[in-house]
């Protein structure tokens, strides 16, 4: 019987097509072979995921949380033990290695997942809470994601930071649900705050005006204004 990679190419096409992203993240464990089939196809050839919202909770472990077109979700979840890196599929528990970087294997998983996705996304939301990594910096290397609407709770501007980098800022609207004061300097000089069509927030940001007289509509509450905001 021959193994799996050695069926044609053409099989292992077909193979994928009709498979979900979160059986191809199965797939690529299958072989070393195998991963590299998966990883070097043209995107056209993979199935459309059709995820609409992407929804990342960030605390002990991390929950990626995907809305589909059919109104159902898909849950994969990371959580690191004393001795090994789990990753949560379903009722499924792959065991990812004492070295693995649970942040590295998620958003790798994240990047391959978002080749599968067809349309903008509608949402993409990210909730920081006290959580046990002491640095959380996000990076992707091939491609942006692209949502309608960005939300972000955080703590810090470091986290925001790396979250923006992470979106493509084109038809971006921003949305920040936080409750920790965080400072404006830096999120400010980003090309995806600066091309962000709109933006609602609280006054856990410490905005100037400046920083939101570019757009076009923003909802912002506000305790009190300066005579030096209007400078």
């Amino acid at each position: 019987m021959s193994s799996l990679i050695e069926m044609p190419d053409l099989v292992l096409e077909n193979i994928i097509e009709f498979s979900n992203f979160k059986a191809i993240l199965t797939l690529r464990q299958v072989c070393r072979d195998f991963r590299n089939f998966i990883d070097d196809l043209n995107n056209s050839k993979l199935p459309d995921s059709k995820i609409t919202s992407i929804h990342v909770f960030i605390e002990k472990g991390i929950r990626f949380d995907f809305g589909k077109i059919d109104g159902y979700f898909d849950t994969i979840s990371y959580s690191k033990n004393p001795k090994n890196l789990r990753r949560f599929n379903g009722k499924n528990k792959t065991l990812l290695g004492n070295n693995s970087d649970i942040l590295k294997v998620a958003f790798r998983d994240l990047e391959l997942i978002l080749r599968f996705q067809k349309v903008q996304l509608s949402w993409l939301q990210f909730n920081f809470f006290p959580s046990e990594f002491n640095s959380i910096n996000f990076s992707m290397k091939n491609q942006k994601i692209k949502t309608e609407v960005l939300e972000i709770s955080a703590t810090s501007q470091p986290d925001f930071l790396s979250i923006l980098q992470l979106t493509d800022p084109e038809n971006l609207r921003f949305f920040s649900g936080n409750q920790s004061i965080i400072e404006m300097d830096q999120l400010a000089e980003t090309e995806q705050w600066k091309m962000a069509k709109s933006v609602t927030c609280g006054n856990f940001l410490k905005l100037n005006l400046k920083d939101i007289a570019h757009f076009s509509q923003s909802t912002i509450f506000h305790q009190s204004v300066s005579m030096e905001d209007h400078y």
